[in-house]
């Protein structure tokens, strides 16, 4: 601690970079196979200080060398700080992360470092280990400062297998943690409205966008600005719920979403969430901050895809009324006095065990408090009694209008939602329900191609 011989952490190992790779669901199927994880939650205690020095103009280094967390370290360059500063090593638990993945905090968080004067190093989660002891995912150090702070993404690391360790050079100290980017968006994606109006920053992981404070890339989600919509009628917003391991970036491309609905839609607006928390967590919270913001005048239209269509469901049928909301009151209206309209994109109406079999094997195993992390898979599965089962036993017609688009490849579905799944939501007067020769994720990707964004735009038009 305070060791002079202060190279930067950046051992002999494999350097992913901006290497891509076709990621699936792998880190799911690692997690499955090892159990969830049993007997893999490193210990945390409230807040522990593993290592600490007060480093000047000279660097220094600290460095965990035993324990659980041996290997973790932060290396301060020469010239990195001018005058005395404290530094710190701590084991702390970040809301978005699950406790079987170690988070380490780097002290001080608070300013901003130069390029190359600081180097972390941390541990690496047991599950993304194979028996052999190797590591087939290409994995990325996220960061932040607090719970409601932006997420960074440090994406060259170097990995070391045989110490399960991880480095990088961040900007910035604070929260540190190893993941992919599939696993960042289900469970560490914040809950945000996009505002079309700002160009959202994001980066892609080993081929899958994720959207972090620091990203090299940018683009206009959606449309008109989240000010406007906020204030503007049914007939002129639009609130896009992506499904599981999604993102609003998987709207763009060729056939841009938005862009793809007619003009008299002025605001189109997204919402990123972590997916893997299931329906109603989502859905409530998606309640009380829609009532926060909400301006005399509002009103919208909501589309789901997937799994945003189950929590649009939940959203308009039963968040007002359930106690576990955080904001609730005996007196909430159901949130239709404002929601004109819901869009069914593929959405598992009756469950789909292909999206959510992997979540749900997982809860067995995992310790209570990470549960919450893979709702998702509880509430997409298939059969009697199951979440999506009492959700329609209950489902009475409302006043929003509800319109069922379906994918049908000639297999009796989509490939991930069958048509029977699909079509499961009693329908009333009003409602509608389509079927287009597309797969799943065509559904919203190819819709501005496929006629589906035109229907969509069309139905948005009847009064």
């Amino acid at each position: 601690m305070g060791d002079a011989d202060n190279q930067l952490p950046m051992p002999t190992g494999r350097r992913w970079g901006h290497a891509k790779a076709a990621l699936g669901c792998s880190w799911l199927l690692a997690l499955a196979a090892c159990g969830g994880g049993g007997g893999t939650t490193v210990p945390v205690d409230p807040d522990p200080v593993l290592a600490a020095a007060r480093l000047g103009a000279a660097g220094g280094t600290l460095v965990v060398s035993g324990g659980d967390h041996a290997g973790v370290a932060l290396v301060v360059q020469p010239g990195a700080v001018s005058t005395p500063t404290d530094f710190a090593i701590r084991v702390e638990r970040d809301s978005a992360v699950p406790s079987l993945f170690p988070v380490y905090r780097f002290e001080p968080a608070d300013r901003d470092f130069a390029p190359g004067t600081v180097g972390i190093t941390v541990r690496v989660a047991a599950p993304f280990f194979a028996a052999n002891g190797t590591v087939s995912v290409p994995l990325t150090v996220f960061s932040r400062t607090a719970d409601e702070a932006s997420f960074v993404a440090n994406q060259n690391v170097v990995l070391n297998e045989a110490a399960r360790t991880i480095s990088t050079v961040p900007l910035r100290l604070g929260r540190c943690f190893a993941s992919t980017g599939d696993l960042f968006r289900v469970f560490s994606q914040p809950l945000t409205f996009v505002d079309p109006a700002v160009p959202t920053p994001f980066q892609s992981l080993a081929g899958v966008e994720v959207t972090v404070a620091n990203g090299t890339e940018a683009a206009g989600l959606g449309r008109g600005s989240l000010a406007a919509f906020w204030s503007s009628p049914a007939a002129a917003n639009l609130l896009v719920l992506h499904g599981l391991q999604g993102s609003p970036l998987d709207f763009r491309g060729q056939f841009d979403f938005a862009a793809s609905l007619p003009a008299e839609v002025q605001n189109v607006v997204f919402v990123t969430y972590p997916s893997g928390r299931g329906v109603a967590a989502t859905a409530n919270a998606l309640y009380d901050a829609i009532r926060k913001n909400q301006q005399p005048g509002f009103g919208c239209a909501i589309l789901g895809h997937s799994l945003g269509g189950n929590i649009g469901r939940y959203l308009l049928e039963q968040s007002h009324r359930d106690a576990s909301r955080q904001e609730f009151d005996v007196a909430d209206a159901p949130l239709t006095d404002v929601v004109a309209k819901l869009f069914l994109l593929g959405v598992p109406n009756a469950g789909s065990d292909i999206a959510g079999s992997l979540f749900a094997s997982l809860v067995p195993a995992l310790a209570a408090a990470d549960v919450v992390f893979v709702r998702a898979g509880v509430d997409l599965r298939e059969g009697p009694d199951t979440f999506t089962a009492q959700q329609n036993l209950a489902y009475g017609d409302n006043a929003a209008r509800y319109h069922t688009i379906a994918g049908d490849l000639g297999i009796g579905g989509d490939g991930i939602v069958t048509l029977a799944s699909a079509r499961a939501v009693p329908l009333f007067f009003g409602d509608t329900e389509n079927v287009f020769p597309v797969g799943h994720f065509d559904l919203h990707r190819g819709a501005g191609g496929n006629g589906i964004a035109a229907l969509v735009g069309a139905l948005l038009q009847v009064p």
